[in-house]
């Protein structure tokens, strides 16, 4: 019999014991990862330490929060995120206050939606395409959607008709 085949017999007799078992390298010989309650994950011990298992929590998920002020048909590019985004949040208002136009919408690069208050704050309106959208009116309003996410920050690609100014606080979450 091969050595390999007499060690990979022993691991799974004296090690893999249940369904779902993972294999780590102990101190000095295979060990199983002892069973955990569901919802926890697996995280890195560092270097030469084991993996365990834990509960995730929000201060190891990247968190980053900025302010951009847009008034033209172009791409911006966001950097300094420490991390690639996997969803941003955005709040946007229109620049000029009287106009009480403001804007509440996610990204997550495949799927948009916004919320937003218009034409001078009489209408509410929704949609699916982009996550950013201020109407002063018809013939001037500026919409936004991200257009890649990028190891270090993202894209959002704006498209002004007219004249209109949005300023946008957003939360990325990676």
């Amino acid at each position: 019999m091969d050595i390999k085949q007499i060690i990979t017999d022993y691991i799974r007799r004296s090690i893999l014991t249940a369904e779902g078992d993972l294999v780590v390298r102990g101190a000095s010989v295979p060990e199983a990862l002892a069973d955990v309650a569901v919802g926890q994950v697996l995280k890195s011990g560092g270097v030469g330490a084991k993996p365990a298992w834990g509960v995730p929590s929000i201060s190891e998920i990247g968190l980053h929060i900025d302010a951009m002020t847009v008034s033209i048909t172009d791409s911006v590019e966001e950097t300094g995120f420490g991390f690639t985004p996997k969803l941003i949040i955005f709040a946007g208002v229109d620049s000029v206050a009287a106009n009480n136009n403001h804007c509440f919408g996610i990204d997550l690069l495949t799927t948009q939606f916004h919320f937003n208050q218009g034409y001078n704050g009489a209408q509410c309106n929704s949609g699916v395409i982009n996550s950013i959208e201020i109407i002063r009116d018809a013939g001037n309003h500026i919409k936004g959607s991200v257009s890649s996410f990028d190891v270090d920050g993202m894209h959002v690609d704006f498209v002004l008709v007219g004249a209109c100014t949005v300023t946008v606080r957003y939360l990325a979450i990676g």
